[in-house]
């Protein structure tokens, strides 16, 4: 693959109509260099050349990919993605990307055939937003949490300086091997 073919494909994807919050489609080498890097209008995504295994939660996600196979999330970060001066919740999905001519059904095959990580960071805030009715923001408090429900696990908050509310429920989800938590309020 080349950088112009890495472009053309992630410029048909159309990331900034169909993938809100993306902050990014990128290409990294089995030691977590990033090899190309393509961010949508102005998302300001890292170079090439940038290492991205300097973060245990990024490892940890990279790891989790490779071995199962299948595409997996990375557990909230906020810094190290994207070259925002304003850094928020982010998380990053990766698919790990294996020689087509090595076998690769079990871990340890997966792990020697392994050639790199197709990786898209996502702002969450803004990947939240894309998906709730302008009416559920108006009218109900949403927080999502990559955890316990603490200020520092934040991932969204519908809205940071609302009074207290009357109602209010929580709920706990299992999102790819760890708890997400999602409050309502209204």
């Amino acid at each position: 693959v080349t950088r112009a073919n890495w472009h053309d494909y992630v410029s048909a994807l159309k990331p900034e109509r169909y993938l809100p919050g993306t902050r990014g489609f990128g290409v990294q080498d089995p030691l977590s260099k990033v090899v190309f890097i393509e961010s949508p209008g102005d998302a300001g995504g890292r170079t090439p050349g940038d290492n991205l295994n300097s973060a245990p939660v990024l490892r940890s996600a990279m790891d989790q990919a490779r071995d199962s196979g299948q595409i997996t999330l990375s557990r909230r970060i906020t810094s190290g993605l994207t070259t925002d001066a304003k850094e928020q919740p982010d998380f990053v999905l990766y698919l790990a990307i294996y020689n087509p001519h090595e076998p690769a059904n079990t871990v340890a095959a997966r792990r020697r055939a392994l050639r790199g990580f197709i990786y898209i960071p996502f702002r969450a805030a803004e990947f939240m937003q894309s998906f709730l009715a302008e009416q559920v923001n108006r009218d109900v408090v949403i927080n999502l949490f990559d955890g316990k429900p603490v200020r520092e696990n934040r991932l969204y908050s519908s809205a940071q300086d609302r009074p207290e509310t009357r109602y209010a429920t929580e709920r706990e989800l299992s999102v790819d091997g760890h708890i997400w938590t999602l409050q309502f309020r209204s």
